[in-house]
């Protein structure tokens, strides 16, 4: 049993994934026909992102087994089922492309006791 707890609910993480051809590449790929998949996507539409893993629990969510084969993509097992990375020969060209920028800000706030330090009017 695997316990993750919740440290944010966001109604979207980003926008869909489109181009994501799960059902051409385990139709295709002798590898991954008999695999349960962490998803689906029957009709190719874009999959909208169900979950986002932070680097703490990562190895938590993702196991250690992987298939690879020379020509095709690497699954990977999950809690969830195997997620799988790679390129799909055969599959739609690409139109367009996503890239998901974060930005992380700080700001370091020093205590001082210095009087010519101060604002004054």
């Amino acid at each position: 049993t695997l316990n993750i707890y919740v440290r944010a609910l966001v109604s979207d993480i980003c926008l869909p994934l489109e181009d994501q051809v799960i059902n051409l590449a385990q139709s295709k790929y002798k590898h991954l026909q008999d695999l349960k998949l962490a998803d689906q996507n029957p009709d190719n539409l874009p999959l909208q992102i169900d979950v986002l893993i932070g680097s703490a629990d990562y190895w938590n969510f993702i196991g250690q087994k992987q298939i690879r084969s020379p020509n095709g993509p690497t699954a990977i097992s999950s809690e969830l089922g195997y997620v799988l990375s790679g390129p799909v020969e055969g599959g739609e060209k690409i139109k367009s492309s996503t890239a998901n920028v974060v930005s992380t800000h700080f700001m370091r706030a020093v205590q001082t006791d210095r009087t010519e330090d101060k604002l004054t009017d």
